[in-house]
């Protein structure tokens, strides 16, 4: 792979703070992880004031991996979950 095409896979590393979460996948959770990730969200949100970002397929340190659909359809249901049990 080039040197350039490397770089085009790869974001920045994750913001400690600000609205931006990288995830890899959400995959089999349990309830105890789900709440935490919740609480995650809720973190992002407040940065964000009401407005988070999620960059889903990629590594903390900001490497693009992508996912399959099966992974992709897991990842999106964990997130609509957490966003739903969020008071208005």
């Amino acid at each position: 792979m080039s040197d350039n095409a490397e770089k085009e896979l790869r974001l920045p590393y994750e913001p400690e703070n600000g609205n931006v979460e990288y995830k890899l996948k959400l995959q089999s959770l349990t309830m105890d992880r789900v709440d935490h990730l919740t609480t995650q969200l809720l973190w992002r949100l407040k940065e964000g004031d009401g407005t988070a970002f999620y960059q889903i397929g990629v590594l903390d340190s900001g490497q693009v991996t992508g996912l399959n659909d099966e992974e992709l359809s897991e990842t999106l249901m964990a997130i609509f979950y957490m966003a739903s049990t969020l008071e208005p």
